[in-house]
């Protein structure tokens, strides 16, 4: 009695508490069954007055949609009679058919039938390859909604994310060996910029040579350039040396942006400093802050009584600032550019916090200023002579700051020089051996090392301290 009570509960009977029904529908039509077998499913009068219960209740679909199966005759062979059950009205589905709760819903334990007949499995669900079985409702009819269609496809869908997944570890093995192979045949160049390295054996047998991997901090970016500094971002600073015409070697530095930051620096007797607060990152030498970031020094500008331009630091302008000059200009961030004060620089919406302003550009729109050739004009020399140290600083497209200089040339060849290493804009900067300097550290905070050929000021000038000013270039972490 138990069993049958739970078979009635788990498949439904009919409102008016008839008979229950378990038949799974068999593999083909059968006949038409006797009157005998027919009066078993004659529902029993409800004192309730109840609707009739239904001809058919397909015991592994709840509720039963209009499909041609559903009129097939009963079999009496696999009906069995029981008590009344009485169920909640929340189990009645509108057309007075049992809905059992969701999780009942799931495949009945009926393999065999009353009378010890095996019973068909015509429609037993699939089950998906992560267990979770497909209902009978998104098995039938393409005539469904496309919701049915989804639901059905779901099984196919989840087994392909499986596959790929187990695939990917061939298809990493299968690329590998693809790259292993391109490199045993010359597909990839060798460190520096070198010819591709290939067997020296003949094309019957080959020889694999395994390279090892390369990375930013160890190649130089563009070829003909050499790595000088590198930090946490890779390659900081490269240089590259473009000889001229004239025998003159110009040495160019080059600052990456977004791998350098920079700090304007006063000198302890100029520019003066009258009665500004400058902090210990503003003064004569590198501060204990900046040491461990410290990626290079490079000199600044003409001295003030030269009348080149203006001066400001942490927001303090110790010089009055001239429109159409060439500048310097370092932002809040600390990054830098360079550009004509009042046209190019500052950029729109972007805080100053330090200027180095020196003579007109010496490079505009990419090309050398058109009085580039006027020797004069950029600052007197000692002795009077034409080919003295220089020194420039420029920016290119990229918002690399780019340093030239040379212990022997003209402004001519310091703006060739740059404009060949791509720079939009520039300024010349201090002349004369004495000013110009330029030192730079392998990595962060590790020991400078003069890098302009002749130089005579020493590589640690700035640490311990200058009487000029200067700028401090500092890694970005």
């Amino acid at each position: 009695m138990d069993r049958l009570r739970d078979l009635a509960q788990r498949y439904g009977v009919d409102k008016d508490g008839g008979l229950p029904i378990v038949r799974p529908v068999p593999s083909e039509p059968s006949e038409s069954p006797s009157p005998q077998a027919m009066s078993l499913y004659e529902p029993s009068s409800s004192p309730r007055g109840a609707a009739p219960a239904p001809e058919y209740v397909e015991t592994r679909s709840p509720v039963v949609g209009s499909h041609p199966r559903h009129s097939q005759p009963l079999s009496s062979a696999y009906s069995v009679p029981a008590p009344r059950v009485d169920l909640p009205a929340s189990m009645y589905h509108r057309d007075h058919r049992v809905v059992p709760p969701d999780h009942q819903r799931s495949e009945p334990d009926n393999s065999r039938a009353p009378g010890g007949q095996q019973t068909p499995h015509r429609n037993k669900p699939k089950i998906c390859s992560h267990g979770e079985p497909e209902r009978l409702s998104d098995r039938r009819t393409k005539r469904k909604s496309p919701v049915v269609t989804v639901a059905y496809d779901r099984c196919f869908a989840r087994q392909l994310r499986v596959d790929r997944l187990r695939l990917r570890p061939l298809l990493t093995s299968v690329g590998a060996a693809l790259l292993l192979a391109s490199c045993s045949s010359g597909g990839l160049l060798a460190d520096q910029g070198g010819p591709s390295k290939t067997s020296a054996s003949p094309p019957t047998s080959s020889t694999t040579t395994a390279i090892p991997p390369t990375t930013t901090t160890t190649v130089p970016e563009e070829p003909g350039w050499t790595t000088l500094s590198t930090g946490p971002r890779g390659i900081a600073i490269d240089e590259r040396t473009f000889p001229q015409p004239d025998g003159s070697q110009v040495t160019v530095a080059r600052f990456l942006f977004n791998h350098v930051d920079y700090s304007l620096h006063v000198g302890s007797q100029d520019p003066p400093t009258a009665n500004a607060a400058i902090g210990p990152d503003s003064g004569p030498a590198v501060s204990g802050a900046e040491q461990p970031l410290l990626l290079a020094c490079l000199n600044g500008g003409f001295k003030v009584n030269a009348g080149a331009g203006g001066f400001e630091v942490d927001g303090q302008v110790l010089v009055p600032l001239s429109a159409g000059l060439a500048s310097f200009v370092i932002d809040t961030a600390g990054l830098g550019q360079v550009g004509v004060w009042g046209q190019d620089v500052p950029a729109p919406g972007i805080p100053v916090t330090s200027v180095r302003q020196n003579l007109p550009p010496l490079v505009v729109g990419g090309q050398p200023s058109t009085q580039v050739a006027d020797v004069a004009m950029w600052g007197a020399t000692l002795g009077g002579g034409a080919v003295v140290a220089r020194s420039a600083l420029g920016e290119d497209a990229k918002g690399d700051l780019l340093y030239a200089a040379s212990m022997s040339t003209l402004p001519v060849d310091l703006a060739n020089a740059l404009v060949t290493a791509g720079a939009t804009s520039a300024m010349e900067l201090d002349i004369n051996p004495n000013w110009v300097q330029l030192a730079t550290a392998a990595t962060p905070g590790a020991p400078l090392v003069a890098q302009v050929p002749g130089q005579s000021r020493p590589a640690d000038q700035c640490q311990a301290g200058w009487t000029r000013d200067f700028i401090a270039v500092l890694s970005i972490g």
